[in-house]
C-alpha cells in the first residue's frame, strides 16, 4: 500500500507518469474503496509537493521557457478583465 502511495505521489509530480494502469491491480488486491483512499491520498500529498515546487521554482524555471516580460503584458491584460 505504501509502495503504492509513493507510486502516486512520483505520477502526480511528474506530469508524463500515470498510475491509472495500477488501479484495476489495486482493487484487486484491496477493494475498489480502499484503492480509491490510497490514490487519493497519493494525488493529495503529490499535488501538494508540486505546488511547493512550483512555489518555490516556478518563475526561475519559466524564465528558461518564455520571455517573462510576454507573460507578464498577458498576464495584465487578463487580470483586468478576467477574475477567476
Amino acid at each position: 500500500m505504501l509502495a503504492y502511495i509513493v507510486l502516486a505521489i512520483v505520477a502526480t509530480v511528474v506530469a508524463p507518469l500515470s498510475t491509472v494502469p495500477l488501479l484495476p491491480l489495486g482493487a484487486t488486491l484491496w477493494g475498489p474503496r480502499a484503492t480509491a483512499l490510497l490514490s487519493i491520498a497519493g494525488w493529495e500529498v503529490g499535488a501538494s509537493i508540486a505546488y511547493l515546487i512550483a512555489r518555490r521554482f516556478g518563475r526561475p524555471l519559466a524564465s528558461y521557457l518564455i520571455d517573462l516580460t510576454q507573460a507578464d503584458t498577458i498576464a495584465a491584460r487578463l487580470a483586468g478583465t478576467h477574475t477567476f
